[in-house]
């Protein structure tokens, strides 16, 4: 009787505490990925690290940020003051980005305000040191560049003596779009891919960012490109700001039939360029004006007529779908030279590249490029192939050139290119 009596007195806590370990994780620990970081200029990620929290849990908790240190307000700036755990918005990265500030190294002391449940860490506060500011210059490689489907402005950086700048730590550099000064409105006509900076890296001299096309329209077709005037340590030289018109996509001015014009990595060229013996180009593509394309962009069809042993690649006629995955090539000649191609994806090819082997995969991208002929205005078609896998030529040479990941044969001196004119 006893038992039962205990039994029946100590059933309600058994109970509570049951329904406490199905509310969540009765406690969970939190910190800061780093102890400390260097912020000089731009923007940097600072991470919260969360473990023991049962992430069947739907609870949002917030963590506050408690700040301290030499570094004012008016000196960074913050994403946001508080990271959110759980719940249907999750944030546990937020930006800080330097502001305006002197020559004076300054710290920024961030701690970690632990909700109920939760305790801290390995990292439960950290130093962001934000270091002085050097005037650093610097140029974009093109002041006027064009957007068909994706563009990459580049910047350099130097010293203001001219010298070259050497980076020593990775550094954030904003960019912006002078609103005042272009047409095409982002989000709208173009968007940045990825973050709108330029990262800087130990032994990277020129960076980039991605702005890809997301609508053509009649006069509202300029993007003007700078750092941001904001981030006043980097001053712009010549050129300082990028000019971007939008042209549109290749894929929409291909439309007709192509013959093969010029064949610039001809044979000639895998001897003398990459040292291929003759013997081993047999069954390699001598194209010729016989040879021609079709594009019909209304109905995704290329059609082929092909003499030569490019016949060993396309099919008579390939189902084509633009893509926007992102491929760029280097020049053949000019190896800190390099294109932005449009891929197209083709669901008729022999990859084997070969009169007697077929390839059990089909699809094989292309990449083409739309360029003026500077010594007769005439609109160039560069077709690049850039995703085979020779059974044929120079199979010794090329076994070792290929990229685990299609396309395989984007390497200069391993992609094959031909320059096509319109009939």
């Amino acid at each position: 009787m006893k038992r039962l009596f205990y039994l029946l007195l100590t059933l309600p806590m058994l109970l509570s505490a049951c329904n406490k370990d199905d509310s969540g994780a009765s406690i969970a620990t939190i910190s800061f990925e780093r102890r400390t970081i260097s912020l000089s200029s731009g923007s940097v990620d600072i991470n919260l690290q969360v473990s023991g929290l049962d992430p069947a849990s739907t609870q949002e908790y917030v963590v506050a940020l408690k700040l301290s240190g030499s570094a004012s307000e008016n000196e960074y700036e913050l994403s946001s003051d508080h990271f959110v755990i759980g719940g249907n918005n999750p944030v546990t990265t937020i930006k800080i980005r330097a502001k305006n500030y002197g020559s004076e190294s300054k710290n920024l002391v961030m701690n970690l305000v632990a909700p109920e449940g939760f305790t801290l860490g390995t990292n439960p506060s950290m130093i962001v040191t934000l270091g002085t500011q050097e005037a650093i210059v610097y140029n974009f490689l093109e002041g006027t560049m064009e957007l068909k489907d994706v563009v990459k402005p580049e910047i350099t950086l130097l010293n203001m003596d001219g010298s070259k700048y050497s980076v020593t730590q990775e550094m954030h550099i904003p960019a912006v779009v002078d609103k005042e000064q272009s047409t095409a409105v982002q989000g709208e006509h173009f968007e940045f891919d990825g973050d709108a900076e330029f990262v800087f890296v130990p032994g990277k001299e020129r960076v980039s960012v991605t702005i890809k096309l997301l609508k053509l329209e009649e006069g509202k077709d300029k993007i003007v490109l700078k750092v941001d005037p904001e981030a006043t340590q980097y001053i712009p030289g010549d050129p300082g700001e990028c000019t971007i018109t939008i042209v549109g996509s290749d894929y929409d001015k291909i439309n007709g039939t192509w013959y093969v014009y010029q064949q610039p990595t001809d044979k000639d060229f895998m001897i003398n360029n990459n040292y291929v013996e003759e013997a081993a180009l047999t069954g390699f593509p001598t194209a010729t004006e016989d040879d021609t394309f079709t594009f019909d962009i209304e109905q995704n069809v290329l059609t082929t007529s092909l003499q030569s042993d490019l016949k060993n690649f396309f099919g008579e006629t390939c189902n084509m779908v633009p893509t926007d995955k992102e491929c760029s090539v280097g020049d053949i000649t000019d190896y800190t030279t390099s294109y932005q191609l449009l891929l197209i994806d083709l669901d008729n090819c022999n990859r084997d590249f070969s009169a007697t082997s077929t390839s059990t995969e089909k699809n094989a991208y292309i990449g083409v490029r739309l360029v003026e002929e500077q010594s007769t205005g005439d609109e160039i078609l560069e077709l690049y192939l850039v995703d085979y896998m020779s059974k044929s030529f120079c199979t010794d040479w090329l076994e070792y050139m290929y990229y685990d990941t299609r396309p395989v044969a984007t390497d200069a001196g391993v992609y094959l290119l031909f320059y096509l004119k319109k009939k």
